[in-house]
């Protein structure tokens, strides 16, 4: 996967946007194209890349991840967070909100055989649905999707990780965009 460099802020930066916190629990920062702003712990590494409209950022746990096997990265601490327009996924498939495109996510993974249970539930200011899967074919065995202003955020990972619950609370719209990077398209 490709860094986006440039993006990546550490120490003061992170401070400024996160609060006094950040600097003090010694968080780093990661600002996405569509105008959100992730706080995350000093042990993992942001990687992102754009797959269509699709911003795809993977934050991997430093000196782990390098050798390329997914289910040892994945079992150390890599979350592998999505951001998806909400008009790029009601143009795909139909859905105009949440609560549709869940359903069909949930229904997509029961056709894959991976047995899923699903709860909605809120994390913060955001409608969050939880996807845990019983017989993942990913390395990741939970997923939780966000509803934001203008996107929807996919954080996918292995339950138990210690890096989740700092990620997600780490989530903030601070510019919400939809508008993809020129050139998404060809």
């Amino acid at each position: 996967m490709n860094k986006i460099t440039g993006i990546c802020l550490a120490g003061i930066a992170a401070a400024l946007l996160c609060g006094a916190a950040a600097a003090k629990e010694h968080l780093n920062g990661f600002m996405g194209h569509y105008g959100y702003f992730v706080s995350y712990p000093v042990a993992l590494e942001p990687a992102a890349d754009f797959k269509g409209p699709v911003e795809t950022v993977d934050f991997l746990p430093k000196g782990v991840c390098d050798n390329g096997k997914q289910a040892a990265c994945a079992n150390a601490g890599w979350v592998s967070l999505l951001v998806m327009p909400k008009w790029y996924i009601a143009k795909e498939n139909g859905y105009r909100s949440l609560a549709p495109y869940m359903a069909a996510v949930l229904a997509d993974s029961k056709n894959n055989g991976e047995a899923p249970t699903m709860t909605q539930t809120h994390v913060g200011k955001f409608t969050a649905y939880k996807i845990v899967l019983k017989s993942p074919k990913t390395p990741f065995n939970e997923m939780l999707y966000l509803s934001g202003e203008k996107v929807y955020y996919r954080f996918a990972y292995v339950r138990g990780t210690k890096y989740i619950n700092a990620l997600v609370k780490g989530l903030q719209e601070v510019q919400p965009s939809d508008t993809p990077p020129l050139g998404w398209d060809k």
